[in-house]
């Protein structure tokens, strides 16, 4: 497995402190996105040109460097669904799942239990995404949880070559990925309504019609009914907002997304009728799932020749990826020598962009799910080293010298890291007080741990996915399923490296 390369190019400008109230602030951010606000492109037929994509990708069309980054993205995602299941959330849905269906065809990778392929699609993608340890892309998307949760599942009902399993895998990253970027919403919509399950419905979908082999025309139906199952944009509602919490547990819902997807592509395969063009037009997809432009040819561009999966990036950390910059600036001030002792310190200070100071600034999280929003709370275990980067543990939400540490730790909205954030990025900037009366200061753009500048390396993978799979299985099964992913393409039945 190889490092990937990420372009670092920065952008941070100053806009106003209240974008909704000033109209200079929907200027600049138009400025910013050159895209048609309303649908249409160049494209008359997008949603038969990724249909096409879909039904014709095999694993002969991937590059060595796409399948190696594949076979990480599908041992991180398992990892996240088996150690996503001790949370209280996925158990409560897991149970209500196990009611459903009665065939058992597909393993709930956290307990090897067999359910029916609805089920364990559900439960798994669902878990994949408990801890938010989960890749991402960019700000937006958390693909793996709709791309490896449904594709294990059919390929275990299918007793499907693990060619097979990476050629689904890829398209129902792909598909994701760039109806996101082509529906993505101006600022403006931006902060009334925001989904990602929406998008990652049609991985699932797309994942599935591959694996069935499904024709174009198929397909096409597939998608359409995959997106008539999509779960609403309900990031808004999700209880990031102080006023809505407590913080929903069904957090992006992927499970249903996923299942969502699969159950379209089942019903397209036994000849379901559903829309053939449901990515086009001004009364397209786009519009369906909460936003307000659409470009078609970010859809299609390059499609088939290059895979934008590659910027999917793995996470170091266990909570959301927006928090990830500024605890990215305590590991900097770690490895230069320049953090205080915890003694020493009086208070710390975060400058970030908007919505992770408004929405993120809970010191004494309820649980597991709100402690991944909590940036007070995360900042005080990786001052008192113990890094979200080993994932969070429930006995830490009572420790009173973590909450204590918490309580001096204030986060700031800064207007200048605003377009940079609306552009793609996650800026943050801590400076940390001494009791002596001095301070030290880091800003990280972005974050870093996971690009060139700082590798998150095969062993960084390998000690992330032992540590959540061997309390689960134990070290043999752990290292077998963990084997059969990096060699992927010589199993010859996927249902042979799943432990259970």
């Amino acid at each position: 497995m190889s490092t990937r390369k990420i372009d670092e190019k920065r952008l941070v400008e100053t806009v106003p402190a209240e974008p909704d109230a000033d109209p200079t602030y929907l200027e600049e951010t138009a400025r910013l996105d050159q895209r048609a606000p309303v649908g249409g492109g160049k494209r008359p037929d997008a949603t038969g040109e990724i249909a096409r994509f879909v039904s014709e990708t095999r694993f002969e069309d991937l590059d060595a460097s796409t399948v190696e980054h594949l076979k990480r993205l599908i041992l991180d995602g398992v990892a996240n669904a088996v150690g996503g299941l001790r949370t209280t959330a996925s158990r409560i849905q897991h149970g209500i799942m196990s009611e459903l269906g009665t065939e058992p065809v597909a393993r709930i990778l956290g307990s090897g239990e067999r359910a029916s392929l609805l089920t364990a699609t559900y439960v798994n993608a669902a878990c994949a995404n408990a801890l938010d340890f989960d890749d991402t892309y960019k700000t937006f998307l958390h693909p793996g949880a709709t791309a490896v949760a449904p594709s294990l599942a059919v390929a275990e009902k299918l007793s499907a070559h693990g060619r097979n399993v990476l050629a689904a895998v890829a398209v129902g990253y792909e598909v994701p990925i760039r109806v996101a970027e082509a529906a993505f919403p101006s600022p403006h919509r931006l902060r009334q309504v925001w989904g990602f399950a929406s998008w990652q419905t049609l991985g699932a979908a797309a994942a599935t019609a591959n694996l069935l082999r499904l024709d174009t025309e198929t397909t096409r139906h597939a998608l359409g009914a995959a997106a008539f199952n999509a779960p609403v944009p309900s990031v808004r509602k999700e209880g990031l907002e102080p006023e809505d919490r407590p913080l929903s547990w069904a957090k992006n819902n992927y499970g249903w997304a996923a299942m969502g997807g699969v159950l379209g592509a089942m019903l397209a395969h036994d000849g379901f009728r559903s829309s053939r063009t449901v990515l086009d037009g001004d009364r397209g997809f786009w519009v369906m799932a909460g936003s307000d432009q659409f470009d078609a040819e970010l859809l299609t561009a390059g499609l088939g020749d290059e895979f934008r999966l590659q910027l999917t990036q793995v996470k170091p950390y266990a909570s959301c990826r927006w928090t990830h910059a500024a605890l990215d600036c305590i590991r900097q001030l770690r490895r230069d020598g320049k953090l205080p002792a915890l003694v020493d310190i009086d208070r710390i200070e975060v400058h970030t962009f908007r919505e992770l100071a408004s929405n993120f600034t809970n010191a004494a999280p309820e649980d597991i799910v709100d402690a991944q929003f909590s940036l007070p709370y995360l900042l005080a275990l990786e001052l008192a080293a113990r890094t979200p980067a080993r994932g969070l543990h429930e006995s830490d939400l009572t420790d009173p010298a973590i909450l204590d540490l918490a309580t001096r730790i204030a986060v700031h909205h800064d207007e200048a890291m605003e377009v940079s954030f609306y552009s793609g990025h996650m800026p943050s900037r801590i400076i940390c007080h001494r009791r002596a009366g001095d301070a030290v200061a880091a800003t990280v753009p972005d974050p870093v741990w996971g690009t060139p500048a700082d590798p998150f390396t095969d062993n960084d993978l390998m000690a992330k996915c032992t540590a959540l799979l061997e309390p689960v299985w134990g070290r043999a099964p752990a290292r077998k399923l963990i084997d059969g992913i990096l060699h992927l393409e010589q199993v010859i039945d996927l249902a042979t490296i799943l432990p259970g």
